[in-house]
């Protein structure tokens, strides 16, 4: 099952982004009346038998396309960095590639680096990195998002480097519920953006680093001007490609939440 939104990017396109929220195997609570206790203490610990490789090799792949889906403890605060696509809208271990001639491969490249490799012609594409655990394997009932506002987090850094030749765009997002049982329609909000005068997200194409703040975020295109980013139930980053760069090969390190005064938050509480 899997948990569908739109994303308008800055050219106006709109991709259906699919997030997994439980397998296919039944491996996820259906019913609603699970324990959803949030708190960092009662967090659960990343999966052992989730992916952790060493630098500048690649996880471990069933189909050779999908299921990159890694451990990302050397980011502070952070649970998993996958890609998704419309080849693979879910990284849970087993997936087979849907028909699409789009390729996302994420590497390890070097401590708190992560770069993604492919080719992207008609479909979409995004990096992610998690910091809740939307996709522990095995499936949880819910998501224990991160409490970024208990810990005084107000922005985020990170780095680019040889972003893709059309650009992409940096939204962070929030769980919409602890749970997210199969009959689930949306686990996750994304699509708040920096916009630009011209009220589109604002598209990253050098190399570089960043640090944006959580006030300054919008509703993008296509999203509710009513919604803002719940910060309380914090989910992540997506670095979402614009339409059709061809190849691309972008490492995104240094991903940083930052408190008021922009000094690095690392530890929970």
């Amino acid at each position: 099952m899997y948990t569908h939104r739109v994303i308008t990017v800055a050219s106006g396109l709109s991709v259906c982004a699919a997030i997994a929220c439980g397998s296919d195997d039944g491996d996820e609570t259906a019913g609603t009346d699970a324990t959803t206790d949030t708190t960092l203490e009662n967090q659960p610990s990343v999966p052992p038998d989730m992916p952790e490789v060493e630098p500048g090799s690649l996880p471990v792949s069933e189909t050779g396309i999908c299921n990159n889906l890694l451990r990302a403890t050397d980011i502070p605060l952070g649970v998993s960095v996958a890609a998704i696509s419309d080849a693979c809208p879910s990284q849970r271990r087993g997936a087979a590639p849907l028909p699409s001639t789009t390729v996302a491969h994420v590497r390890r490249e070097a401590p708190g680096k992560y770069c993604v490799t492919g080719q992207l012609e008609t479909g979409w594409a995004i990096f992610l990195v998690s910091f809740d655990h939307i996709n522990d394997i095995p499936a949880r009932p819910f998501h224990a998002p991160l409490d970024a506002a208990a810990l005084g987090i107000t922005q985020f850094r990170f780095t680019i480097e040889s972003p893709p030749s059309t650009g992409l765009q940096v939204s962070p997002a929030n769980v919409i519920g602890d749970q997210c049982p199969a009959s689930s329609t949306q686990c996750i909000q994304a699509g708040f953006y920096v916009l630009d005068e011209a009220g589109l997200p604002v598209t990253i194409t050098s190399a570089g680093t960043y640090t944006q703040r959580f006030a300054d975020l919008r509703p993008g295109p296509g999203v509710p001007a009513t919604l803002t980013l719940d910060t309380t139930r914090f989910a992540g980053f997506e670095f979402q490609l614009n339409p059709n760069p061809g190849a691309f090969d972008f490492c995104v390190s240094d991903v940083q939440l930052l408190d008021d005064a922009g000094n690095a938050v690392s530890e929970p509480g």
